[in-house]
C-alpha cells in the first residue's frame, strides 16, 4: 500500500479463530453449510449449531424435535472429507437450555464471532448479548418482503413471480412475497390473473409447526376483521392434511391498519394493496421496518433502476420474484432484517480481521 513516509505499508486479511454458526430449519442445507463455509474458507474454524426454533411445542407441555439430522449429516461430509476433527464442530441442545448455551459460547475467549439466521425477536437478544461480551455479530433476520407493480409492467408476469414468491416452500422463506404494492390503474387486471392462478394450485401446504398455523391464522381473521377479502383455491387435495395444513391464501384490500401488513407471516399468504401513485409507493417503502428482499415490475428498466436505488432492503430484483439466491453476490438486510453480508467476496470478508504491518528498511 502507499506509505506516506519511507518505507511500505502491508495489509494482512487473518483468520478469526472460531466462529458460531447457529442455522435455522427452513432450507437445512443451503443455510447450514452457509454458516460454516465460508469461515472455514477464510480460515477460522467454526460451530454449527441449531437454532432453538428447531425445536418447537407440541401437544400439553410435550418439546417435540423437529429432526436435526439433516445438520448432523453437513457435520458429517466434513469429517468423511478428511478435514481434521475440530474443523467443524456440531451442537445440540434443549430449548430451555438455549440461553445458558449461546452465552456460554459468546463469552468463550476463543469464541470470536457469530452469524445468525433467524427471526428479528431472536436476533435482538443474540445481539445484545453479543454487545455486552464485544463480539461481533452478522444477522440475517426476518422480512416482510414486497413486489412493486407499477402501471406499464407485463401482468401476466407479474402475476406468475408474485404467486411463486408467496408459495415456494409453503412461504417459508425469509425472502417469501409477503406484500404486493400495485398502482390502482392496473390492480384489478393483476388482481383477477393472481386469483386466477391461485385457483389452479392443487397442493396443500404444510407449516413447520402448529404454531407457525396459528400465527397465519392470526393475520388472516384479522384482515378480514379490518375489511380485507380471503381467497383461497376452490379445490385443493386434502389427502395429506395434517394439523398443520394451512391452504394458500390471498389477501385482498390489505390497509395499513392490517396486521398483516407490517408482520412476517411466513406461511403461505400474500397481501395486496391498491395505491394511487409512485410517490405513495415510495413513502409506504420508506416507513418499513424490515429491508432483506423486494421486487418490481416494470417494463422501464431505468425507472425501475431509480425506484430500487430509493429502496432500503439489501436486495431489489426487477421483473422477478423477491426470492433470489446467487452464490457470487452479497446478501443481507437493513434494518429489522439484520446486518452483514453472507455471499460472494463481501461473504469472506467477515470473517477475517485486517491488521497494518509497516516496513522502514
Amino acid at each position: 500500500m502507499p506509505f506516506v513516509r519511507s518505507g511500505h505499508g502491508l495489509v494482512f486479511k487473518e483468520p478469526l479463530g472460531v466462529v458460531l454458526g447457529i442455522a435455522p430449519s427452513n432450507a437445512p442445507i443451503i443455510l447450514g453449510l452457509r454458516a460454516v463455509v465460508a469461515p472455514i474458507a477464510a480460515g477460522n474454524v467454526a460451530i454449527l449449531k441449531m437454532s432453538s426454533s428447531l425445536f418447537s411445542k407440541t401437544h400439553g407441555n410435550t418439546i417435540g424435535w423437529i429432526d436435526p439430522q439433516t445438520h448432523y449429516l453437513l457435520a458429517s461430509l466434513f469429517r468423511k472429507a478428511g478435514f481434521p476433527p475440530g474443523v467443524l464442530n456440531f451442537l445440540l441442545h434443549r430449548p430451555e437450555d438455549a440461553s445458558e448455551i449461546f452465552n456460554t459460547l459468546i463469552n468463550h475467549s476463543a469464541v470470536k464471532k457469530c452469524n445468525f439466521t433467524g427471526s428479528a425477536h431472536v436476533g435482538r437478544i443474540i445481539a445484545s448479548q453479543a454487545a455486552l461480551a464485544l463480539k461481533p455479530i452478522l444477522l440475517e433476520l426476518g422480512g416482510k418482503n414486497f413486489t412493486v407493480v407499477l402501471d406499464d409492467a407485463d401482468l401476466d408476469l407479474a402475476a406468475e413471480e408474485i404467486t411463486r414468491g408467496a408459495f415456494l416452500n409453503n412461504g417459508q422463506i425469509c425472502m417469501s412475497t409477503d406484500k404486493v404494492l400495485v398502482t390502482a390503474t392496473v390492480a384489478p387486471v393483476l388482481e383477477a390473473k393472481i386469483l386466477a392462478m391461485l385457483d389452479s394450485i392443487r397442493s396443500m401446504p404444510v407449516l413447520i409447526s402448529t404454531a407457525a398455523k396459528a400465527k397465519v391464522e392470526m393475520l388472516v381473521s384479522d384482515a378480514r376483521d379490518e375489511g380485507a377479502r380471503i381467497h383461497t383455491p376452490a379445490i385443493v387435495n386434502h389427502n395429506d392434511t395434517s394439523d398443520r395444513s394451512f391452504p394458500p391464501t390471498v389477501v385482498t384490500g390489505l390497509t395499513p391498519q392490517m396486521k398483516q401488513f407490517e408482520i412476517e407471516s411466513f406461511g403461505p399468504m400474500v397481501g395486496i394493496m391498491v395505491v394511487e401513485t409512485e410517490v405513495q409507493i415510495k413513502s409506504m417503502i420508506k416507513e418499513a421496518k424490515y429491508g432483506l428482499s423486494g421486487s418490481i415490475i416494470s417494463r422501464n428498466i431505468c425507472r425501475s433502476l431509480e425506484l430500487a436505488q430509493s429502496i432500503k432492503a439489501g436486495a431489489v430484483h426487477i421483473n422477478s420474484m423477491t426470492l433470489h439466491g446467487e452464490p457470487t453476490l452479497p446478501y443481507g438486510g437493513y434494518g429489522d432484517s439484520g446486518w452483514g453480508r453472507f455471499g460472494a467476496h463481501l461473504g469472506m470478508e467477515e470473517f477475517v480481521q485486517t491488521k497494518v504491518v509497516t516496513l522502514h528498511p
